[in-house]
């Protein structure tokens, strides 16, 4: 089994049985020997922050380290706001990639909720500022990932399939630190300082900052530069012959202070650096939306060059939403301290509020974002980080530093003419990345399933390989969870197929994940070799390769993720289905299955209908349709239950084309109720046909409908036909 999955809170593991590892091919990242074209987002800006439209290519110059550089592709990308979604239509019963016929991507924002750190407070004046974002500048062809640093949500969509998921999503964060306010406390920043730094001037500071909550216990501090370890050191108080256990105090505090703050560091890059992965592999406008406090800046951190690269690879910068709000007066300029302030004190007090944030600052200006703060009203911030994403200009180059080394490359973007694009542009602002690390020889590619991991967590559909899903809630498995079947089926006409003895062969991994709003997550993974006999190839071609899984999921809604990786020719195909699990207890019907497939079952059992997620059928085949019903009441005397079903399949313009009138559903031996009944489409024209169906509890009047559509497509034609 080969699991691909991790979350913000550990990392992914990898495991690959012996015979797979002698299957798989070499499928780890490879770098060409020629330098990579870099891509540079350029947002310009007016006086007012709104971004400027109509520059061409010309308008431009681009240089690397000072020395300009010849802009290789240039597009100008002016987002329209995409087609609302009718709320009243049901969401999809199959859902497909593009490469099957789904919908492409547009806008795309990433939104990092750091949970771990924000407070409570603070959270709930970020939920303010989300819920405006979802309702005044995400529309329904953008796609959203929100992720949390303390790991609980990862959820990604395409707004106009989830936006209720989303906002509901939205509702439960909340922010979960809860931060020590007394003067005693050694922030984040200061103990980076102590600790890392040997900073004597930060050390002496908190001293003095504890001389004044309690200045009859305390030695007068010397002034040192860099601390050498004495300074921990006990202190004799002059003329009492009492002993000062301060500064060991302050050094035990720092080094606590420093140990949590750089687990909490590794986790938020960590988690930040993951969720910039997932956004790449496709083009178009990514913005990443850091809602955070802040976090000092550990330069001993390699974390901060990888989230920049990071960014650089999905080609999405990342905005620091400043989340503390108006800053405060710091705790040993407040009340809670007895003795006033040193006046030599007053500047590095308030130094801390820059401190604290500095290393999200840096990410920010690193990627070509910006930094919103000092403000408790975050909608502003939030709205033009949004308009920015809406109009924008892509600038590609091939540097002409070809050197592999690593190191980092400063990129100068600015206009070439002074009145580019005609008017007066005196006032206008250019925003890209600043720089890039180049790739390094040497350094450890990305791992073999490194591409699937990062496939699973996208919130995009990936298009390398046709693919498409399906979801069938079925009966209760266990006490409050229903067994779900997820059935995907994958395209086998890009397949890197070789030939060997008259059989096609080819090996496929799926993986399958699934997640529930309300939390939990599922994973799957399995490698598939097949070897087709010609006849074989040919049906899949028309029908197909399907896989299924089963998944016990709780009442809610769920979002199920497939991706398909074709292991020779490393083409990758995802997609996302949303799922909604009714109450196992209630009155209910599993989702209908409409196929013109049955399972092989043995003989003189009853025929049981193959799940497919496929919707085409031939026209004047044999057309199924199952269901089952749960939870119908049952008779005071006969104890059994009394349901009826009848459907109507409606033609493309509207006439019926066959009917059942409501029949009685007879219980098996065991009391459950199956109907499975067939159809024959015959003299119908091809096009798109309605299934609509009802199932009525006869001892109480519920009433359950259900709408299923397929498509007919005429009957092919034999050679020479």
């Amino acid at each position: 089994m080969r699991v691909f999955v991790g979350v913000c809170v550990s990392a992914a593991v990898i495991a690959v049985s012996p015979a797979d590892a002698q299957k798989a091919p070499d499928q780890a990242a490879r770098f060409p020997a020629a330098v990579e074209e870099v891509l540079v987002d350029v947002v310009v800006a007016d006086r007012d922050g709104n971004p400027v439209g109509g520059l061409v290519r010309d308008d431009f110059a681009i240089a690397e380290d000072g020395t300009p550089q010849t802009i290789l592709s240039f597009e100008a990308v002016d987002v329209a706001p995409g087609a609302a979604r009718d709320p009243l239509a049901p969401l999809p019963a199959v859902s497909a990639n593009p490469a099957a016929g789904g919908r492409t991507a547009g806008r795309t924002f990433l939104v990092v909720f750091d949970d771990a750190r924000l407070g409570p407070a603070q959270g709930e004046g970020a939920k303010r500022a989300l819920r405006d974002f979802l309702r005044t500048r995400v529309n329904d062809a953008d796609n959203l990932l929100l992720v949390t640093t303390s790991g609980s949500t990862w959820w990604g969509a395409r707004v106009a399939d989830g936006r209720d998921d989303v906002e509901a999503l939205v509702e439960g964060l909340r922010g979960r630190f809860v931060a020590g306010v007394s003067a005693e406390s050694v922030s984040d920043a200061e103990a980076f300082r102590i600790e890392v730094q040997r900073d004597g001037e930060t050390f002496e500071h908190v001293l003095r900052r504890y001389e004044r909550m309690a200045p009859s216990n305390i030695a007068p501090p010397r002034q040192v530069g860099m601390l050498d370890g004495t300074e921990c050191q006990p202190r004799k108080i002059p003329g009492t012959g009492d002993i000062d256990t301060t500064p060991q105090l302050v050094c035990e505090a720092a080094q606590t202070a420093h140990s949590q703050a750089v687990a909490r560091l590794r986790a938020t890059l960590s988690c930040l650096e993951r969720a910039l992965g997932a956004l790449g592999g496709v083009r178009g406008r990514k913005a990443a939306v850091l809602v955070s406090p802040g976090f000092y800046h550990d330069t001993e951190l390699d974390g901060f060059r990888r989230v920049v690269e990071a960014s650089r690879r999905a080609n999405a910068p990342v905005y620091f939403l400043n989340a503390t709000g108006l800053p405060d007066l710091p705790v040993e300029m407040s009340a809670q301290v007895s003795q006033p302030i040193d006046p030599g004190d007053v500047s590095l007090a308030l130094r801390e509020a820059t401190d604290a944030a500095a290393g999200s600052d840096v990410i920010a200006s690193d990627t070509g974002g910006f930094v919103i703060r000092n403000r408790n009203d975050l909608t502003k911030g939030l709205r033009r980080i949004a308009d920015e994403a809406r109009r924008y200009y892509l600038i590609g180059y091939t540097p002409t530093n070809a050197a592999r080394d690593g190191k980092y490359r400063k990129i100068q973007v600015k206009l070439a003419r002074p009145g580019a694009g005609g008017g007066d542009r005196s006032g206008l602002e250019l925003r890209a990345r600043q720089g890039y690390y180049a790739p390094k020889d040497g350094d450890k590619p990305k791992d073999k399933d490194a591409p699937v991991r990062e496939a699973l967590a996208s919130p995009f559909d990936l298009a390398g390989l046709p693919v498409r899903l399906a979801a069938y809630a079925l009966e209760e498995k266990t006490p409050g969870r229903v067994r779900c079947l997820l059935v995907g089926e994958v395209d086998v006409r890009p397949l890197a197929f070789r030939e060997e003895e008259g059989r096609s062969l080819a090996s496929l991994d799926f993986a399958f994940v699934t997640t529930g709003r309300d939390g939990g997550t599922t994973e799957h993974a399995q490698r598939v070799d097949m070897k087709l006999l010609p006849e074989t190839r040919e049906r899949l071609v028309r029908d197909w390769y399907r896989v299924a899984h089963e998944v016990e999921l709780p009442a809610g809604v769920h979002q199920a993720r497939m991706v398909v990786r074709d292991v020779a020719g490393g083409r990758i195909g995802s997609v996302s289905h949303r799922v909604d699990i009714p109450d196992a207890g209630s009155f209910r019907i599993s989702t209908p299955l409409v196929s013109d497939a049955l399972e092989p079952v043995p003989k003189g059992a009853p025929p049981r209908l193959l799940a497919i997620a496929r919707r085409e059928f031939t026209a004047g085949s044999r057309v199924f349709l199952s269901v089952d019903v749960f939870g119908a009441e049952r008779g005071a005397v006969t104890q059994k239950p009394r349901v009826s079903m009848g459907y109507e399949v409606i033609r493309p313009d509207g006439e019926v084309l066959t009917k059942l009138e409501p029949r009685t559903i007879e219980p098996t031996a065991d009391g459950s109720l199956h109907r499975l009944v067939g159809f024959t489409p015959e003299d119908s024209g091809p096009g798109v046909y309605r299934l609509e169906g009802q199932v009525t509890d006869e001892q109480t009047g519920k009433v359950l409908l259900f709408t299923e559509t397929f498509t007919l497509r005429a009957p092919s034609r034999p050679p020479g036909g």
